[in-house]
């Protein structure tokens, strides 16, 4: 080890100094002088003259201690690395005893202003400070507290009560702000806290009413956003206003419920690529659009203010609410169609679509079944994949669930989603085993299959065909795609590498499934959701057929798909409606669609 430089504090070091990372310390001693001269590590950079002594010093493995004056000797060893802001970097540490504390690496910033006095009562109180070459080190006691990204960690099943007076408290925290004329607030889920009492302070903030320039808005774009509105990108000053507050309102319900920020890039023009419920397909369905809009690109679609988005939380939760205690009987109106699409047809003059319906004397046990089969299929065909599909569930009606015995629903999707990829294995086996395919290379299909008992949905999905409810004007999707771009983002792929892939569409699973050159079934992972219904529900099951054709904006032709459903006059009808409507699109993949219409019992 080299010895530390004789140089006086007034002397001038170099001036650069080095960022903090995984496995640094900090260390706090009553006299750094004496500190340095009983060290033989190596000084990188000290303190000039009228600074508080703090200097940086090379330990092993290229580890950096940063040692500072303090009001008693205790080390920090830095942990987890977290997003700063555009003048901040955050860790979360402990000290000797394995007690947590936050970091927070203040640098220098033209125009930085003090924290007003009307701010104080809203922030941690410091526990201790140094400063060198105006960076400023400030540590934050966590014994008591606990940040939201610790809070989310620690829940891997977040509940949505919680949820919400958790944001509550941070919009009324935001508001108390705002009321006092600083808008300007840099938060992220790293620097809110919730005290033992449930209070909500925020740390780590070392100015107000300080505008969010390029180099900020840049850094969390490359990488996971933290708060920072995207109009803010490509603007050297950009004044917030309470649009930009409901939009970071917005990001921490994102990430309370799915543990991320939520994923965006420049190539999606800064729209959300995927809703919560994809990340977690437990959450209850009822606050996706919600949060959607809070995170619009454009302000003007937004919320107009914290209060605006979190009335729209309470009344999803209440909706939440209203849906997990509803139970039936109720009256249905269901139907099946399907059509090989007026374009596709022209290419293949096959169906690869199939669906099944079935439904018991006393109308109130339901099996729906839709099926899209893979059309790029070397052995085999995506026909004859979806019509094993639903042979299988014709199989499994007749044996389990025609007559009036009690059901296990979940059970018995599984029971379909397995049987249906034994039977297509045992089709490529007989028929080119002697060619040892790929599953890659074999037909498959996706399916859907919803299963209605006592007014309860049970829906297992695999593949990219999807489930929607739709009621009131809204359409809520209940299942997520199990394709290239949506797995590789849920398994933490960048936003950008997934977007701009171009197999981005291509599908990681359906059934067809097993284990290569053996065509022998391997275990499949497909989500099941449990929908409790309510009257005046409307359950879609659909292949992209129709989703893709009925217009080329995948968000338009939901909205068109839930104004045809609503308008029509019976379920029949929506389904062929919206079949026409994809073949006036051009028609250029088989359709495949189910709906069933709730109503109260009579």
């Amino acid at each position: 080890m080299q010895k530390p430089s004789e140089s006086a504090p007034g002397s001038k070091p170099s001036r650069e100094i080095p960022c903090p990372a995984m496995g640094d310390q900090i260390v706090f001693t009553p006299d750094v002088a004496s500190w340095l001269k009983s060290t033989s590590l190596h000084l990188v950079c000290r303190w000039e003259q009228d600074e508080t002594p703090f200097c940086v010093v090379e330990s092993d493995d290229d580890i950096m201690q940063f040692v500072l004056e303090g009001p008693k000797s205790q080390q920090f060893t830095l942990a987890t690395p977290h997003p700063g802001f555009d003048y901040s970097s955050f860790w979360q540490a402990k000290d000797e005893k394995g007690e947590p504390y936050l970091v927070c690496v203040h640098y220098p910033v033209s125009g930085k202003k003090p924290i007003p006095d009307a701010c104080t009562p809203y922030l941690v109180p410091e526990y201790l400070h140094g400063t060198m070459l105006k960076t400023q080190v400030v540590i934050y006691d966590l014994k008591d507290r606990t940040t939201l990204d610790m809070w989310r960690k620690a829940h891997a099943t977040p509940d949505p009560d919680t949820i919400y007076e958790m944001l509550h408290s941070v919009a009324k925290t935001m508001n108390d702000i705002i009321a006092t004329g600083h808008n300007e607030i840099r938060i992220s889920p790293y620097t809110v806290v919730v005290g033992s009492d449930n209070s909500i302070r925020l740390m780590g903030i070392a100015a107000f009413d300080m505008s969010w320039n390029e180099r900020c808005a840049q850094t969390y774009h490359q990488d996971s956003i933290a708060c920072v509105p995207p109009e803010c990108s490509g603007y050297l000053q950009r004044r917030l206003s309470p649009k930009q507050s409901a939009y970071i309102l917005g990001v921490l319900a994102f990430y309370l419920i799915t543990g991320v920020n939520p994923p965006v890039c420049e190539a999606m023009d800064y729209e959300i690529a995927l809703l919560p419920r994809a990340f977690v397909p437990g959450f209850p369905v009822g606050w996706d659009e919600i949060i959607n809009q809070a995170l619009h690109p454009n302000p003007e679609l937004r919320y107009p203010s914290p209060d605006a988005f979190m009335q729209a939380l309470a009344e999803g939760l209440e909706h939440i609410h209203k849906r997990n205690t509803s139970s039936g009987p109720y009256d249905y109106d269901i139907a099946i169609d399907t059509h090989i699409g007026v374009g596709k047809r022209l290419r293949c003059p096959v169906n690869q679509d199939a669906v099944f319906l079935k439904e018991s004397d006393d109308k109130q046990r339901i099996l729906l079944v839709v099926g899209d089969g893979v059309s790029t299929s070397t052995y085999g065909s995506g026909d004859i994949a979806s019509g094993l599909l639903v042979e299988t569930a014709q199989k499994i009606w007749d044996k389990e669930l025609a007559g009036t015995e009690a059901i296990d629903p979940r059970a018995i999707a599984g029971h379909i989603m397995e049987q249906t990829n034994q039977a297509i294995c045992q089709y490529i086996r007989e028929r080119y085993a002697d060619k040892s395919p790929t599953s890659a290379e074999c037909m498959g299909t996706t399916a859907l299959i919803a299963i209605v008992e006592n007014g309860i949905m049970t829906l297992a999905s695999i593949g990219d065909s999807r489930a929607y409810i739709i009621r009131d004007g809204f359409l809520s999707c209940i299942t997520r795609d199990h394709n290239l771009f949506t797995i590789g983002i849920v398994n933490g792929l960048s936003v950008s590498l997934c977007a701009n892939h171009p197999h981005a569409g291509s599908l990681v699973q359906c059934l067809g499934y097993y284990v290569d050159n053996e065509a022998e079934p391997e275990e499949l992972s497909f989500d099941t959701y449990t929908v409790h219904l309510l009257p005046d529900d409307n359950i879609l099951l659909t292949t992209d057929g129709i989703l893709d054709y009925i217009d080329c904006e995948i968000s338009v032709s939901e909205t068109k798909i839930a104004e045809i459903v609503l308008e029509a006059p019976d379920a029949a009808h929506a389904c062929a409606d919206m079949i026409i409507q994809a073949n006036l699109g051009g028609g250029g993949d088989n359709c495949g669609v189910g709906l069933i219409r709730v109503k109260p019992s009579k």
